[in-house]
């Protein structure tokens, strides 16, 4: 399954709670709402101010082209984490193999 932003509302300040007409009108009983805030920061440098943003998820079937996709990329990846594995081991071995 993968979880899609269906809908995104940006609010001015910390907010404790938000309207029911502010959220999308196909909303599902099954949809995730997510309410992110950030506090605001002030320096000499960067400074932003409270913020708030609602965010609705939906839950969708993966794709067989985004699974391949996701297939690839994890194989890649464990490839790539193998291939710094093998390096650490030929560093290893030689530093130990000098040692006896």
């Amino acid at each position: 399954m993968i979880k899609e932003q269906i809908f995104i509302k940006d609010y001015d300040g910390l907010i404790t709670g938000f309207l029911f007409s502010d959220l999308p009108k196909d909303i599902l009983p099954s949809d995730i709402i997510d309410i992110e805030k950030e506090e605001g920061h002030y320096s000499e440098n960067n400074s932003y101010d409270d913020s708030s943003r609602l965010i609705v998820y939906r839950m969708r079937e993966e794709t067989d082209n985004e699974f391949e996709k996701r297939k690839k990329e994890w194989a890649d990846e464990m490839d790539k984490h193998k291939k710094v594995r093998f390096e650490l081991y030929n560093k290893l071995k030689k530093e130990f193999d000098e040692n006896n």
